[in-house]
């Protein structure tokens, strides 16, 4: 349907999802998540990148599979984890906190992509999702790197 038009669905799919368990584990590391990046981003630059970042892993499962559909918010969450990641990796977070949020990123990122080879996980969501929000963390680190290094401290 999104390639007949109906575009509004690349924003929707991320809120939909395919159960109860399903919405209730998204909802677990979206708190998680938030903990750590709410605080340096703010509340609406917060829901902004998960929204750009939930948008663009739809497209690029529509682009992926074409013939799909496709729910959840694992998307917009993975775009998260690439904030997370760059964050992590660009030492905006201290020492400590920095080896607490590789195992975040590692046992719920990485475990979640394997079980993405399995059938009916879409991992194409999952790494666009990703990618998406690694390249904005870039960008906002490249204006205003110390100014989330020192928030990061608070």
């Amino acid at each position: 349907e999104v390639m007949n038009g109906e575009y509004w669905r690349l924003f929707t799919s991320t809120f939909v999802h395919s159960g109860f368990m399903h919405i209730i584990m998204n909802l677990i590391v979206l708190w998680i998540l938030g903990m750590f990046l709410e605080p340096l981003l703010g509340s609406l630059r917060y829901l902004i990148i998960y929204i750009i970042c939930g948008v663009t892993a739809s497209f690029v499962s529509i682009n992926y599979h074409e013939n799909i559909v496709s729910v959840g918010a694992s998307g917009a969450i993975f775009g998260l984890f690439g904030l997370l990641l760059a964050f992590n990796i660009f030492k905006v977070f201290e020492n400590g906190i920095r080896g607490y949020l590789w195992m975040i990123l590692v046992m719920y990122g990485g475990v979640s992509l394997l079980f993405g080879i399995r059938d009916g996980v879409d991992n194409s969501a999952h790494f666009g999702g990703l990618i998406c929000g690694f390249v904005i963390a870039c960008i906002i680190l490249l204006f205003q790197k110390n100014e989330l290094i020192e928030k990061a401290k608070e």
